[in-house]
């Protein structure tokens, strides 16, 4: 039924965005801003047109009737785009170039609703046909419209005295403590290295070696936003949703995470339980405990709770290396540098910070070196989408249960502030972090 259809397509606003092209050559400038291509026409003569406009611009020269005309019967395509008696309607076609932005938007409005159907009949095909199991389908899906989301130009570049009164805007509201710079840990002592925070659209990798708290530490800064009121996302790859739900009660309650495992409570410990409770089930905490999703599911997945919980303040993954691949044909460290980058950019598109766990490689396994960047395992693209990297090194381990290990946290990179080591306690028994008591 949809072949029988003609593709969405404006053939004025075409001729009337060629047009003003032609009368109005800082018009070409202002299209090409806008991320105007030649794929964005649907006829192919205003396509071989407009090819040829921007190449007489980018080659210096300017652009009118009689060079535009040259030039396509230079490339042999006169006839293909109906001779020089077209080329002078086209002129007629935009009395002025003031408008060509309006109809600019105009063909990438269409252009996108192709892209759209385009995408929309493949995967109808493929689900007719069972190509793919079903969920892995869904994750292509995303992936499609991921990318022609990405594909669809924005506002195009921004007048610097519009983001300097932005900037000053954002310095008299830091100054006067209406807001943080960043989305704030509820670390004191780690906030004040990041300067207020995590900053928004940041990807911030958190990396150690196994079992030294990544997840507990990532657990403590949801907390921290949730009781803000803050509405958190954690994705967990290794853990179900409840034992993620037995170490954040653990932390609430101060009830080890064994003794809820073995069942042997006190009256006291089961009190504290059910107290927790309460400000546990009021957190707009969600959690996705669903083991080997791959980027593009993640980023379903965060898009749909972003627009349900009114809009996320952080997204965590847990972690890296567990993400399933969306490539089965891309290598492992292709699969990873590429995982971090979509995640990176579902921050930049979102404007929601992304905390992507990570594990460092054998090199940087040792219990006695603290690892750097150059540990993180099995891609050197981590380091490079990052805007920010912390590693965890255990600085001195518990001697007696009850006691905690220090941890240093290692800012090993951050775009817009200094790099420095920020020691916390880890509470192992009820996966608790908290800032050291300064000495009497």
């Amino acid at each position: 039924m949809i072949e029988d259809r003609l593709p969405p397509q404006s053939k004025d606003a075409e001729r009337s965005v060629l047009g003003s092209m032609l009368r109005h050559n800082p018009a070409i400038d202002e299209v090409v801003q806008l991320q105007m291509l030649a794929e964005h026409f649907y006829f192919d003569a205003h396509q071989k047109i407009f090819r040829a406009i921007v190449d007489i611009r980018n080659g210096g020269r300017p652009v009118d009737l009689v060079i535009l005309g040259n030039e396509i019967t230079a490339r042999k395509q006169l006839d293909d785009v109906g001779g020089i008696s077209y080329l002078a309607d086209l002129w007629d076609a935009a009395p002025t170039g003031a408008n060509v932005r309006y109809y600019a938007n105009i063909v990438l409005s269409k252009a996108a609703y192709r892209r759209i159907i385009h995408a929309a009949v493949e995967l109808a095909q493929d689900a007719y046909d069972q190509a793919l199991p079903a969920e892995e389908l869904l994750g292509a899906a995303q992936a499609k419209f991921d990318a022609i989301h990405n594909r669809t130009p924005g506002a195009g570049a921004h007048h610097g005295s519009v983001l300097f009164n932005k900037l000053l805007d954002e310095i008299d509201a830091r100054r006067s403590g209406i807001r943080h710079a960043g989305l704030p840990t509820g670390i004191v002592t780690l906030d004040n290295r990041l300067g207020g925070g995590f900053g928004t659209s940041d990807l911030v990798i958190l990396a150690a070696r196994p079992s030294v708290g990544k997840t507990a530490l990532a657990l403590a800064i949801s907390r921290n936003i949730v009781a803000d009121g803050k509405p958190v996302l954690f994705v967990s790859l290794e853990q179900g949703g409840v034992e993620l739900m037995e170490r954040l009660t653990a932390s609430v309650s101060t009830v080890p995470g064994v003794r809820m495992r073995e069942g042997n409570l006190t009256d006291a410990e089961a009190m504290q339980i059910s107290e927790a409770g309460g400000p546990i089930r009021n957190w707009p905490l969600w959690v996705s405990d669903r083991r080997g999703q791959s980027a593009a599911q993640i980023a379903a997945c965060v898009r749909a709770i972003h627009r349900e919980s009114g809009g996320l303040a952080a997204v965590v993954v847990d972690y890296l290396q567990l993400v399933g691949q969306d490539d089965p044909k891309a290598n492992r460290n292709e699969h990873t540098g590429g995982a971090a980058r979509r995640l990176r950019d579902l921050a930049g598109d979102l404007r929601v910070p992304v905390i992507l766990l990570c594990q460092v490689n054998r090199a940087g396994a040792s219990e006695t070196e603290a690892p750097k960047l150059h540990h993180l395992r099995d891609s050197g693209e981590i380091e490079q989408h990052a805007d920010a990297v912390l590693m965890l090194h255990p600085k001195r381990r518990a001697q007696n249960y009850g006691e905690p290990d220090v941890i240093e946290v290692n800012i090993a990179k951050q775009r817009n502030g200094p790099l420095g080591v920020v020691e916390l306690e880890h509470y192992a028994a009820t996966y608790e972090f908290r800032e050291p008591m300064p000495p009497m």
